[in-house]
C-alpha cells in the first residue's frame, strides 16, 4: 500500500500521509478555518497533514467551554515540550440558555450569529 500524497497548507508543499492514515468524513470538508496568525486553510488539509487534530466544539458564552480551555492549553504545552505536532480547531456551536455564563436568554443570539457568519454547514 502506497502512502497517500497530500498538500500541507501551512508549509505550502506536498508530502506523504502515514500509511496507518485513518479516513474520516471530515477529510473532505471544504470549510475554511483561520490560524492564529491569520493564515486560512481548509479543514480537510489540516486533518490530513497533522498527526493529531482535535476538533473542539464550543461556545464563547458556555460554562463548559470556559472549564475546558485550560486543559486544551495544557495539551498544546505538553505537545510542544515533546516536540509533537497537535492542531486544535475551534468550531463554534450553539449553547443552551441554561448553560450560559451570562443570564441573557439565547446566549446573546449565538445561534443566529453562527448562521450569519458561518452558515449552517455542519
Amino acid at each position: 500500500m502506497l502512502p497517500r500524497q497530500v498538500y500541507d497548507p501551512l508549509r505550502n508543499c506536498m508530502k506523504y500521509a502515514p500509511i496507518n492514515y485513518v479516513i474520516s468524513g471530515l477529510t473532505e470538508c471544504p470549510a475554511l478555518v483561520t490560524h492564529q496568525k491569520g493564515h486560512k486553510a481548509a479543514l480537510r488539509d489540516i486533518i490530513r497533514n497533522t498527526p493529531a487534530t482535535l476538533l473542539f466544539y464550543g461556545s464563547s458564552c458556555s460554562k463548559d467551554t470556559a472549564k475546558i480551555l485550560p486543559e486544551l492549553k495544557l495539551i498544546l504545552e505538553v505537545a510542544r515540550q515533546r516536540n509533537r505536532k497537535v492542531e486544535i480547531v475551534y468550531i463554534p456551536a450553539y449553547c443552551k440558555p441554561d448553560d450560559s455564563v451570562t443570564s441573557v436568554p439565547n446566549c446573546l443570539g449565538e445561534a443566529e450569529n453562527f448562521k450569519l457568519n458561518h452558515g449552517d454547514w455542519w
